[in-house]
């Protein structure tokens, strides 16, 4: 009975063990130096907007059989900025804008690639699903600059959703299991004229092993049942 069960708990602890989560910080104070959200139109010069200005966190499960599931993505954008545009657009000229929403993809979406501390990648590709709540608001002198910007000018409205797919590339992991990701489009503005980008990034905050599977809980328990029956009768 003793290696009947010693059998069981390897292998429950084994399916336990299966997929390792990992979660990752990409705010400001977790991140080096948070993810960066990037304003780079053609017709004025690029703006990035404080570091820090775009934040969140990720939980990914690793299984380390090649494939990767995302389990959550979340990325705030929170940014309350005057840009002085004065130089490029005259006396008078300024772009204040006021920003608290948060995106999503639909969460269980798998990678390619694997999460390994040392030299590990994930290539996401397009990721669908995405959601979008919170609002915007941007004023500006002259107005057309909170059209650029994707904005209504002096209206606070609902965050819209750009688009319900986005390609996140590959994140790649360093020695400490943060990772970093190449800078994807996240907007196209004003007939390609103006881009948003998305440069995401994660500071590792730990993993921690999934609770025991239900078949390995229940195989246990009764396990334990039966030793406490065989003890009882001894006695």
């Amino acid at each position: 009975m003793r290696h009947v069960l010693a059998a069981m708990l390897v292998l429950t602890c084994a399916a336990a063990a299966s997929a390792e989560v990992k979660v990752y910080n990409s705010n400001k104070v977790g991140g080096t130096p948070g993810d960066e959200f990037t304003t780079a139109p053609q017709t004025c010069p690029t703006v990035t907007s404080n570091l820090g200005s775009l934040r969140g966190s990720a939980t990914i499960s690793d299984t380390g059989s090649g494939t990767v599931t995302l389990d959550d993505l979340e990325i705030r954008r929170v940014i309350a900025q005057d840009f002085n545009t004065e130089l490029f657009f005259g006396p008078g000229s300024f772009v204040f804008v006021d920003v608290q929403e948060t995106s999503r993809p639909t969460p269980g979406q798998t990678g390619t690639g694997s999460t390994a501390p040392t030299s590990g990648s994930v290539s996401w590709g397009i990721l669908g699903g995405w959601t979008r709540t919170g609002t915007q608001f941007c004023v500006a002198s002259p107005t057309s600059l909170c059209t650029i910007a994707n904005f209504i000018h002096g209206t606070t409205v609902t965050a819209p959703i750009p688009s319900t797919t986005y390609d996140l590339g590959t994140w790649s992991f360093d020695a400490e299991g943060d990772y970093t990701a190449t800078p994807y489009i996240q907007t196209t503005l004003s007939g390609g004229t103006a881009n948003t980008q998305y440069a995401l990034r994660g500071a590792y905050v730990g993993a921690a092993l999934p609770a025991l599977p239900l078949v390995g809980f229940g195989a246990l328990s009764l396990a334990l049942v039966g030793i406490g029956a065989r003890s009882l009768r001894k006695k």
